[in-house]
């Protein structure tokens, strides 16, 4: 259980982390010439979670605090450091205990989600999804827990023999209170090919550069890549309240139906909205949600879970029956 608990914290951590480190504009379009270019593409899905999960407030009061200690005059260095020391670990038994509170607030609906393989069908559907993108050849799709960052991006080029990798990150987790989902996914590419990019040729095997050099010193750096998106979904609970615990027996009424139906909501639209801006195409109108452009670039939608109920009866999303997971 204890284990679970620190891959709560390690996640929800990752994933703050990843929201603070964004870049200055989470878009970088790509004209139909260009993708034509970059072909064929290796694609590898992360998708670091093992199953949906509520996030929690994360401590940072330690962190304050260390600083704090550090510009007291007279502390001295030793002193600041053990202060530091104490103020991170308090951080880290305050976020240990609320991970635990989230998860046991989770435990129930969890129950009801048994043999759904999420990271299944967000591979699956990509990749149909950009089966169907114009002048998109994928020579590939691996589905991995591996987290995007630099050290795994090296080993894909290295490893993979297209002169092209898209690299697609998804987190899915129900809010603080419980009151809706949401699903955000990152996409980038990163060509290694002449042809493709000449700021990009040297791109595999190239220096991490020096601090403070800038992103043309960082080859991964997502300002570097030639293509850049960022989606977020939220799916609402209807009739929704404030109290987080009322509002996981709402989602775990009937199975968990309409969890379920969000998740399959969420990992179509998180398809077939990536391939049309990979096409440069207007997002089309919905029935069941609307979506809105955020200053940063974000393309985030918004579904309205009472019409998508009322639209389609929940279909179940897959479970571990014919075939397992391809993560490696």
């Amino acid at each position: 259980m204890a284990t679970s608990f620190r891959r709560l914290c390690a996640v929800t951590i990752a994933a703050a982390i990843l929201a603070g480190c964004a870049s200055s504009t989470t878009r970088k379009p790509l004209s139909q010439a260009q993708l034509a270019q970059l072909q064929p593409v290796a694609l590898s899905l992360s998708v670091p979670q093992p199953q949906v999960y509520a996030k929690y407030e994360i401590s940072s009061a330690g962190t304050t605090g260390a600083v704090a200690c550090g510009v007291v005059p007279g502390i001295g260095i030793l002193l600041a450091a053990a202060c530091g020391g104490v103020a991170g670990a308090m951080d880290a038994s305050i976020n240990a205990s609320r991970a635990e509170e989230a998860d046991v607030r989770m435990r129930p609906l969890k129950d009801t989600l048994i043999g759904l393989r999420t990271e299944r069908d967000l591979q699956d559907n990509i990749a149909a999804a950009l089966a169907q993108v114009q002048g998109m050849k994928l020579a590939g799709v691996t589905l991995t827990r591996e987290p995007l960052q630099e050290s795994y991006f090296r080993k894909v080029l290295a490893a993979t023999n297209t002169g092209t990798a898209m690299f697609i990150e998804v987190d899915y987790h129900l809010v603080q209170d419980m009151s809706r989902l949401e699903m955000r996914s990152r996409s980038l590419i990163y060509p290694r090919s002449s042809g493709a990019s000449s700021t990009q040729a040297q791109m595999i095997g190239a220096p991490v550069g020096t601090p403070g050099a800038g992103a043309a010193s960082r080859p991964f750096d997502p300002e570097n890549a030639a293509y850049r998106f960022e989606l977020v979904y939220r799916a609402a609970l209807p009739s929704a309240g404030t109290d987080a615990a009322q509002n996981a027996r709402a989602w775990s009424a009937d199975q968990g139906a309409l969890l379920r139906l969000a998740l399959q909501d969420g990992v179509r639209q998180t398809s077939a909205l990536l391939a049309q801006d990979l096409q440069g195409l207007a997002t089309a109108a919905a029935q069941t949600g609307s979506s809105q452009r955020a200053r940063s670039g974000a393309l985030e939608f918004n579904a309205d879970l009472a019409k998508l109920s009322a639209a389609e009866a929940p279909s179940a999303l897959s479970t571990d029956m014919p075939a397992t997971p391809r993560a490696q």
